[in-house]
Parts: structure tokens; sequence; C-alpha cells
């Protein structure tokens, strides 16, 4: 192929395409089935915001993971039972079997094989009984041990390790030995030991393995897990579930509240106080941290197999969630909580947990008239946190949501369920539209091969990577540069691997290295089908912008509102919300004050606040930037007044509500130095699905909110810090040149574009006149100068290609108008 100037309008395709390929939903590593889009099931605000971020969900569930790592998961691989108990935090030495089984399903939908190995493997040393074939020991502390197995526990593992099994024999997980014990193996123990121990000898699920006589009469439905044993009953053939999930559904029907979807905690087979009831609150009759399990697990059963007998319990649950219809969509979560042996509900129990089970059976009644208002972005939030503190955790840290490994588990895995990533693994694994590994290792049609071996990229030059598989599979590719380290990953799910390199951001001649990795591919495979290289030969000036930088904004001591890269400061108020907020002054060139800086030049701007009121900048004079490669945002402040706090915004365009990420600054009667890490940037709790792409980046606010919040705001010294080894890209390099920073124009940029048509270069203005262009090298060396001698009015002139002699490269256009007036923009020559 040969190499070519690159083309705006490709790249943007190739980018949307490549944006679509890696939108999978979800963090297992199969392809998503088109059968958990559960997206019509959600109301309105909750589509849009999933339809505006494709990747919104999967990533807080990743979020919530590392959070689960980093706070439940012990050195020695056990998931500690912390909690609060009067206030304080206990359990960090204890575990439980279930907390066993939470920690592997979730490693599982992560698709984090070594984290899930490691509690695996816990469990097995510390928890597990050869004699039962259970995890024996339900509760285990450094000191003592609780026996018996909890049935709800070996069902979660139990179901983990079929669905690990399963990944791995397809290929998409690592194969598993350890000392003997391999998925599979443990897998039918458990599956052999809960039906042979933990199901009566008339077929009920029992609670555990050592209840005797007694266990009949006490019976557990929030372990009525009926989906998971579908799915056993489908994993092999030894042992045979049906009639103890005809059983489960018996007793749930029978139960006090079953016509409004209320599960107790413990019962006996008739649906009637458990004899065990006595010890329990409200007699084991309410539905308390037991029962509104079942929410979930029936839920599951409808989810997958559309089980009537599921979907109808679920489908009961309108009875109790009434608000589901009332125009306040928040109304619903003050219902979404535990119940007494009433069918009452017990106040303040509506923790981020509860939420999430009450989400899934609403999802699960597949009752769309019921769902599209019950499944709202409030509800949303509760379950996965409305908060900056809240980014990591699920829930609230007001409810202490983040300190209870219980919450935690049970909500993410309840907001896996109603986002469509908790599947089915052992079903998708033999469906062809799921598993493209199916019918066997991926083969190679075509290697792995590049355009060219060398690329100029200060002519604008690109590479073409291109290899074909013999059908769609996961696929990575990865560019590693050897003199600088710098990397580059692409993912596709396609057949055809394709990728256009231009070098944006590139800026050292060094050798590339290009490596293909797919998953399920022949073993037989030649490495030296998936490897290539090529060499930068030639790459563009830049100007002086360390890795790893600091790139100056705007100091402001040109005394203008103008920045360097072209965007201007402004005010704004609540009008819009009739509000009566002002800001003083109102004129975007009286914005900048001598004396009003730190030190000279600076922001000033007084406030009298009804709602709120802000200031702000734009990056450019139109368009956005990608600040994706940069750290933080620093500026200097202080105010006066009644102010109290600042929220500090960052405005992307992906986002048209107004909920622009942000963070709280506390208000400075000194000059203080404020550094924003980009990463603490969270969206406002009222609309928490409203993440931020930092690729197209509009401006910058600060914004004083609240009645009386009245007084000045002083901002100076705005810079941004690159991450460590890396430029940003020609949206921002091109127009923070020395002799763009040089500039001091008196107004706001006009409308103005400097392009290359064929061999013409365009000037296009809207009501400027404009009488000297030069061109500049971005180095700051002129290289032209071209004088419109005969035709200086607005509108758009073009100079011809006998009047140019550049060669291909970067430039900057200096253009100047009458009262001295200059400005400046970037173009390409080729």
């Amino acid at each position: 192929m040969i190499l070519k100037p690159a083309t705006h309008c490709a790249l943007l395709f190739l980018s949307i395409l490549l944006l679509a390929l890696n939108a999978a939903g979800w963090n297992l590593p199969h392809f998503e089935c088109e059968k958990y889009d559960l997206t019509e099931f959600y109301s309105a605000d909750l589509k849009a915001a999933v339809n505006s971020n494709p990747d919104l969900m999967e990533t807080r569930l990743k979020q919530g993971w590392s959070y689960f790592k980093q706070n439940f998961i012990s050195g020695n691989g056990l998931v500690n039972n912390r909690r609060l108990e009067d206030g304080v935090v206990a359990g960090t030495e204890e575990a439980l079997s279930k907390g066993q089984g939470f920690g592997m399903l979730l490693a599982l939908l992560n698709n984090d094989q070594e984290e899930f190995n490691r509690i695996f493997e816990a469990a097995n040393k510390f928890l597990w009984s050869n004699e039962s074939k259970s995890y024996f020991f339900w509760l285990w502390t450094d000191s003592s041990y609780k026996e018996g197995a909890a049935t709800d526990a070996d069902l979660d593992i139990g179901l983990a390790l079929v669905f690990a099994d399963e990944l791995q024999k397809a290929g998409y997980w690592k194969p598993y030995n350890s000392a003997t014990i391999t998925y599979k193996k443990r897998a039918m123990e458990i599956i052999r030991s809960v039906r042979n121990n933990m199901c009566s000898s008339d077929d009920y699920l029992l609670p555990g393995d050592n209840w005797s006589s007694a266990a009949i009469g006490n019976l557990n439905p929030g372990y009525f897990a009926t989906a998971w044993m579908k799915v056993f009953n489908n994993y092999q053939s030894e042992v045979d579930f049906s009639a103890v999930i005809d059983n489960c559904y018996k007793v749930l029907q029978k139960v006090p509240h079953y016509n409004k979807g209320q599960a107790p905690d413990w019962v006996d087979s008739t649906g009637k106080k458990a004899s065990y009831g006595g010890n329990k609150p409200y007699d084991g009759l309410g539905m308390q941290s037991a029962g509104i399990m079942a929410q979930w697990r029936i839920a599951m059963d409808a989810l997958w197999f559309g089980d009537p007998r599921a979907i109808a319990y679920c489908e009961n649950t309108k009875l109790t969630l009434t608000q589901y219809s009332n125009s306040n969509p928040g109304l619903i979560l003050f219902q979404m909580g535990l119940y007494d042996d009433l069918g009452r509900y017990c106040e303040n129990t509506n923790t981020c947990a509860e939420a999430a089970m009450w989400s899934c059976a609403i999802l699960g009644s597949k009752n769309q008239e019921y769902s599209v208002k019950g499944l709202n972005s409030l509800v949303l939030s509760k379950i996965m946190g409305s908060t900056p503190a809240s980014q990591m955790h699920f829930g609230s840290a007001s409810d202490s949501d983040q300190v209870y490994m219980l919450r935690q588990s049970i909500s993410m895995l309840g907001f896996a369920a109603i986002t469509g990533q908790f599947p089915d693994v052992l079903s998708d694994m033999r469906d062809s539209s799921c598993n493209p590994l199916i019918n066997g290792p991926v083969g190679i049609k075509s290697p792995l091969s590049l355009s060219s071996k060398s690329v100029d990229l200060s002519k604008q030059q690109e590479i073409m990577v291109t290899a074909l598989l013999d059908r769609s599979a996961p696929w990575k590719l990865t560019l590693s540069a050897r003199t600088t380290e710098k990397s580059q990953i692409i993912t596709g799910r396609t057949d055809t691997v394709q990728y256009v390199f231009t070098g944006s951001g590139w800026f050292t001649k060094e050798t590339v290295d290009v490596t293909l990795e797919v998953t399920g591919l022949k073993p037989a495979i030649s490495d030296s089908l998936l490897k290539a290289s090529f060499k930068i030969t030639g790459v563009n000036d830049y100007p002086q912008v360390e890795p790893g930088g600091v790139l100056m904004l705007h100091d402001l001591e040109n005394g203008s509102a103008i920045n360097v890269l072209g965007g201007s400061w402004y005010s704004y108020n609540d009008e819009s919300t009739s509000g009566s907020s002002v800001v003083e002054p109102s004129e975007t060139e009286l914005l900048v004050a001598e004396g009003a800086g730190f030190p000279g030049y600076g922001i000033k701007a007084k406030f009298d606040v009804d709602q709120y009121a802000g200031v702000g900048m734009d990056f450019l004079d139109s368009g956005a930037v990608d600040l994706s490669m940069f750290e933080s945002i620093t500026f200097n402040y202080r105010t006066d007044g009644d102010i109290t706090g600042l929220l500090f915004m960052l405005a992307t365009s992906n986002i048209t509500n107004f909920a622009f990420n942000q963070k709280s600054i506390e208000a400075s009667s000194e000059w203080k130095e404020e550094t924003v890490l980009i990463s603490d940037l969270k969206p406002p709790f009222w609309s928490p699905s409203s993440v931020m792409d930092l690729t197209v980046s509009e401006k910058m606010q600060w914004q004083v909110q609240g009645v009386g919040q009245n007084g000045t705001l002083y901002i100076d010294n705005v810079r941004m810090k690159l991450k460590e080894g890396a430029l940003p890209g020609n949206d921002i390099l091109l127009p923070y040149t020395p002799i763009r920073m040089s500039l001091t124009p008196a107004v706001k940029l006009q409308r103005v574009n400097v392009c290359q048509i064929k061999n013409s270069l365009i000037i296009d203005d809207e009501g400027w006149n404009i009488f000297t262009l030069d061109v500049f090298t971005l180095s700051g060396k002129r290289v032209m100068r071209h004088h419109f001698t005969h035709d200086n009015r607005p509108g758009r002139k073009v100079i011809s290609s006998g009047s140019i002699n550049l060669p291909a490269g970067n430039y900057i256009a200096v253009l100047y108008g009458k009262n001295k007036v200059r400005l400046s923009r970037g173009f390409t020559w080729k």
C-alpha cells in the first residue's frame, strides 16, 4: 500500500469504527450477545445516559471491583467481612464462605482470572472440607471457625467454577490445575455435595449440610438460586436439580407476602414460620438481609431462562414498589428496603444493596410498563454512587456503604445483572454469536503486514497496519517504541484487523514494534506472522513543550481575555433557570484587570448570587481539544466577601445537560495555588452517568452557587500538566508556539480559517479586514509573507501555488488587520 497524505474524513471514520468495536458492553472476554442488551427496559433518561456513554456501565463495575480488591481481599486471598458494629469497624479478621463466592463471581465478571484464582485457592486452603466435599467452615477467623456449609455460598462458588471452566475450555482463560484441583473437578464436587447433602430426601433445598432432621422446617428463600441449579443441570448429567427447583417455587408461592414479591428470611416447607423462626427478627417471616437475596436469585431465572414462575414473582413486586408510577422518579427509592412480617417497610433500610436487589426484580418482571418507570437514573445512582467521593466504591459514604463487604458485593452483583453484565456464560460458550471460538482455535488468513517499513511524519505520511483472521475474534494491536518506550494499544472484535498509524503525538525518530494478539489463536501459528516493525524517519517540529511538562494556558500578562490557544474568558449566570444572579463586569474584556493577578494582570469577577453564577474560559475560539494526555490543571485564586466555596468544572461536548464534571474547592482569603487532578473531576450527584470525554474538552469554569454567596473571585496563572512522558496532540501543539504566545490581540478572535485546498492556501474570515499574512514554522522562524494589497475585504482569500514555496509540514499563519490587531491559526501544508 502506498503512503498517502492524511485525510481527516478517513481518520474520523476509523476512529468511529474502532470505538464501535471496542464498546463491548462488559468486561468479560467473549462477545456480548444481543440478548443482554436490556436498554428496552430502562427509563428514557437512563437509556439516554447509556447511549451517550456506551462504556459507562462496564467502567463503573471495573472501578467497583478495584475498590473491592483493595479494601476487602486480604493478603492470604480471603475476603474479609468488614462492616460497622455500633459505629466501629469490625470483621477485618474474619471471612465468610459467601464472601469467597461473591468475590469469585465478581472476579469472573471483571475478567480477572488472577484474582479469581487467589480467592479460590484461599477458600480451598481455609474453608474446604474433603470429608464433606463442601466449604464446610462458613465462618473463619484466625482463632476459630464455625462448621457447616452455607448452601448459598457453595452454590455461588459452584457457579463461578462452572463459568471459569467454560471460559478456559473455550480458550479465553488460561488452563488451571493446582495440586490436582481443577475448576471442573471442584465444581463437580460442589454440585454433587449440594444435591446429595444440602437437599432433603424429598427434594427441598436446605440451608446447609449439617442441619439433620431440623432442616426441612428451616428453609431460606434467599438461597433459592434456581437459575444456578439450571446451569448445573446443563453442565453435567450425574445429578438432577429439577425437582429441587420445582420445590423452591412451591415454597415461594406459599409465603405470606408472595403476592407482593416479598420473600421471608426463614420458613418451613409450607411457607409458614420456621421451627427456629422464634430466634429471628419478626420470627423469620420478614424480608430482611437473607430474604432480600431472593430478588436477585429469582430474577436471574427470569432473565436467563424466562421461567414464568420467576417472572410472576418478580412482577408481584409492583404491589410493594407502588411508587414506580409516581411522577417523582425518586420516591420508589424509599420503598426499596427491608420489610417486616406484616409486609411493612422498615425505616432507613434502603441502602445501595437493597436498591440493587429490588432493581433486579423489576427487570425480572419483563414488564416494560413497570421497568421503564422503576429503572431510572436516580435508582441507578443510589446503587453505583452519585458523589465524587463514591466514584470508586458503590453506594453512598453518608450511609457508610463503602465500609461493608456485603453491601459492596451485593450492589455490584445486582448492578451487573441489571446492566447486562451478568450473563449465563455456559450458554454463551455454546452460542456462536457470543463465542467465536466455538468451532475451535482462530486461524490467520493474512499475517500482520505494514504498508511500508518507514514513515516520514513531517511529510504527513501514514502506515496502514492490517491482518485477516479466519473469523471474528477479540484482538489487540500493540505499538511499542524502542527509544522512548511510548506505547499505543488498539483493540477490536472483528475478522479484519486494520489500523492507520498517523503519528499524532509521536515526535521521535525511532523504531516502532507492532504486535498482534488474538484470543483463541491456534497454538501452531508462528510469532513471525504476528509481529512487524517500522521506522519513523522524519518528525514534525514541535514547540518547547517537554514530555510530562507544564503548559501555561493563560498567565493573563497580555492584558487580554484571549488565552494562548485562542479561547476567551467569559462570565455566566442563572438567567436561563429564572435566577437573578449578577456578575460584574459583564463585558468579557473587562474581566481582565491590572493588579488583580498573582502578580500583575488577573481575572476579577464580583458576584451577587441567587442560584449560581461563574466565570469560565474556552480552550479555543471554537471547537474542542483533546486533554486525555493531561494529568492536572493548576491555577492561583483567592476570594473575598461571603463566598464559602467554589465548584471547578471541566466542560466536554459529550455532556449536553450542563452536568459538567467537577470538584469542590474551598474559599481562600489569601492567594492559594490549587491543583485539580483531572481524575478527581466527577459528575454531579444529580446526573451520575454524565462522565466526561476528555477528547472533546471545550472549557473550564469556576462557579459560585447558593443564595448569599456574594463577593469577589480572583484567578490567575492557569496551566495544565501533561502526564509523565506524554505530549499533547496537534490540536494543542499547533497553537501553542512562541509565535502564538507572543500575540496580544485586543479583541476576541474572529472566525477565521486557514487551510490548504489542492495547491492553494485559503483564508476564510467573517467580518475581518486582513492586510498581511506571515507564515512561521513551529519553532518561530518566518518562512513566508504575503500582502493583500488589492483585496482586504472580508470573505475568502486565495493564495495560489505560484506564491507559495513551503515544504510539507505544520505551520502557524499570523494575520494582521487594522488597528494592529493580530491573530494566528495553525495549518498543515502537504
